[in-house]
């Protein structure tokens, strides 16, 4: 019974040996603690400089969409006096939902990245979509 029982602590050993690579991270305990302030001062730094860049890329979106929407249902998008038209009519509802819509998404955005890359460039804008 010892020899089956040293035979299964020998097995268990070996195969728990084989796992711990596996594991392993790359970033210790240690590193993550000390890195949590700088991570959430940078998370805070991109939320506050998203929302008014979020606000104004998400009004200027929503005004062009909205104005494209409308000059749509007038007949011609592509065409130069319903565009005009419906700017006037439909472009500032486009510009306060889109901004309403962009500072949240400037919110989210800027958490993220901020949390994730402290005080990058990605944090501070906007990728393409």
């Amino acid at each position: 019974m010892k020899k089956l029982v040293s035979y299964f602590a020998v097995a268990a050993a070996i195969i728990g040996s084989s796992v711990l690579p596996s594991l392993a991270e790359d970033d210790s305990m240690v590193e993550n603690v000390c890195a949590f302030p700088f991570k959430v001062t940078g998370a805070a730094l991109g939320t506050v400089w998203g929302v008014p860049l979020g606000m104004t890329k998400g009004g200027v979106e929503g005004g062009m969409k909205t104005t494209k929407y409308v000059a749509g249902k007038l007949g011609n998008e592509d065409s130069t006096l319903r565009l005009a038209a419906s700017s006037v009519i439909a472009g500032p509802f486009g510009v306060v939902g889109g901004a309403a819509y962009g500072s949240v998404t400037g919110v989210i955005h800027g958490a993220k990245a901020g949390y994730n890359h402290p005080f990058s460039m990605e944090a501070f804008r906007f990728k393409e979509d």
